[in-house]
């Protein structure tokens, strides 16, 4: 009888980078679109835009606390998963912890930049986006993490 492979399958890997980068470009696209429409092309929303301006100062400062939750997650996947599962297991669960994390990050970024396109303030959306994006990046999936988890 053979011993199951505690391998990952290189196909796992590349689906959950390809899903990350998927994320990365909404938020990228996203911070040009934002940043195109207010900057370059002056479009405005109707209303007081400056009520949303104040409001800006506080949607960074929560979105910084919850990027630094999202990175904190998705940092501490690799811990939080039980070591008593199978290999397999472990993994799907690395995973499933770093798809969350990504996507409260995503969720904070796109909270600012949209606040941002409401006040007209490309500076904010581009920051916003420039941000959210280092912090994806830092908490994408990672092959050294997986191999970890796949040796127990």
């Amino acid at each position: 009888m053979t011993e199951p492979s505690h391998d990952a399958d290189p196909q796992q890997l590349r689906t959950m980078s390809v899903i990350w980068l998927a994320l990365m470009a909404g938020v990228a696209i996203y911070t040009i679109v934002t940043y195109v429409l207010v900057e370059v092309m002056d479009v405005r929303v109707q209303g007081d835009a400056s009520a949303v301006s104040g409001m800006l100062t506080w949607a960074a400062s929560a979105a910084a606390l919850v990027l630094g939750a999202g990175l904190l997650v998705a940092r501490r996947a690799e811990e939080q998963v039980d070591r008593s599962l199978p290999p397999q297991r472990r993994v799907a669960r690395y995973f499933t912890t770093k798809l969350m994390g990504l996507a409260i990050e995503e969720g904070a970024g796109f909270l600012v930049i949209t606040l941002s396109l409401i006040a007209a303030d490309g500076i904010w959306a581009a920051a916003a986006g420039v941000a959210t994006l280092g912090v994806m990046w830092i908490s994408g999936p990672r092959r050294e993490h997986v191999d970890r988890l796949l040796q127990g």
